[in-house]
């Protein structure tokens, strides 16, 4: 496959066994789940305090998805991690959440990005953990825990094209790898397509942008560009695949030139209609003991289309890595739309 980064995007369906009830913002649920499963499947040192402090962190199989996870600052540092999680958007519709009757699905996206789809199998064998931990709100009606479902199939997605491939099915014997993925060409082909009037950007799940020290509770295309230049570079930098000569360098989309590049080329970009509203959100950090933020905006906003392919392009990266904080939360999601 060609250098630069790549993305595999997956969907997963999940059939409630029993009753199972979904908050409004599931992303961050939906991150524990994957969290917990893979580390009670897979860590044989579960009496480190991190993965840093194990001797083993250099050959556990997925200490690069778990590791970002357990090692987090204690500042709150972003540290770019391997995924996202993308949230099913019928829980969203209603300020209770979803709930899912026994035999009722649902399905909900996982991201791999660059060398962690080859962990793709790990997600498949800690699933009987993530099936016995249940997911949700704990319910009367479960004895006070939370719902437990099945994954019936997992399929790779290319959110451009349309293409599907079915990776696991519950009664298959087989699991594939993905293989469809999107690459930087896509990005590239998918950019140079969009209309060169006016865009508008539809943000799916909260959208947390900072913007020297203060939070936007409005898309500010200057802050939403300089997000998404700070999102491209640190993801690059840690999972992109080696260049050919042919091929842009990732290095030299960083550093103080770029920025200012950037900034200068949204300014020439005006918001022409702000349909946007906040939604307050919180999650329950358990390292930090405490609940913590990841409200943000949603709706539509509609831009002057850049003349730039530059920020096109980074346009459509955000499509597919999401923007601002708590990505592998779910938030930042949001669609071009043409």
């Amino acid at each position: 496959m060609e250098g630069g980064l790549t993305a595999y995007h997956l969907r997963l369906t999940l059939r409630a066994t029993e009753p199972l009830e979904l908050e409004a913002q599931p992303g961050s649920a939906l991150r524990g789940l994957l969290f917990q499963g893979l580390w009670e499947r897979f860590c044989v040192n579960k009496a480190a305090p991190e993965c840093a402090s194990c001797p083993l962190v250099q050959t556990c199989p997925v200490s690069a998805l778990v590791a970002p996870l357990r090692d987090e600052h204690p500042r709150g540092r972003d540290i770019p991690r391997p995924f996202v999680i993308r949230p099913p958007l019928v829980a969203a519709a209603s300020a209770e959440g979803l709930r899912l009757e026994p035999g009722q699905a649902v399905t909900f996206g996982l991201i791999l990005l660059g060398s962690a789809g080859k962990l793709f199998p790990y997600v498949v064998m800690a699933a009987q953990v993530m099936e016995r931990n249940g997911l949700g709100r704990a319910l009367e009606a479960n004895g006070r825990r939370r719902g437990r479902f099945r994954i019936e199939q997992i399929d790779a997605v290319h959110p451009f094209t349309g293409a599907e491939a079915r990776l696991f099915a519950r009664d298959a014997t087989t699991v594939h790898a993905p293989e469809i993925a999107v690459t930087a060409a896509d990005v590239m082909a998918r950019a140079r397509a969009l209309p060169n009037d006016q865009l508008t950007l539809h943000f799916l799940t909260p959208t947390r942008l900072i913007a020297q020290g203060h939070l936007a509770t409005h898309p500010d295309f200057q802050v939403l560009a300089l997000r998404l230049a700070e999102r491209l570079e640190q993801v690059e930098l840690a999972y992109a695949r080696p260049h050919s000569q042919e091929q842009t360098d990732p290095s030299e989309r960083s550093g103080p030139v770029w920025y200012q590049q950037i900034k200068e080329l949204a300014a020439s970009c005006q918001m022409l209609s702000d349909q946007t509203r906040w939604v307050d959100v919180k999650s329950y950090s358990s390292r930090q003991r405490r609940l913590t933020p990841i409200g943000g905006f949603i709706g539509r906003a509609t831009v002057s289309a850049p003349r730039s392919l530059l920020l096109r392009e980074l346009l459509v990266w955000g499509e597919v890595l999401h923007v601002g904080k708590n990505t592998v939360k779910g938030d930042g999601w949001y669609q071009v739309e043409t």
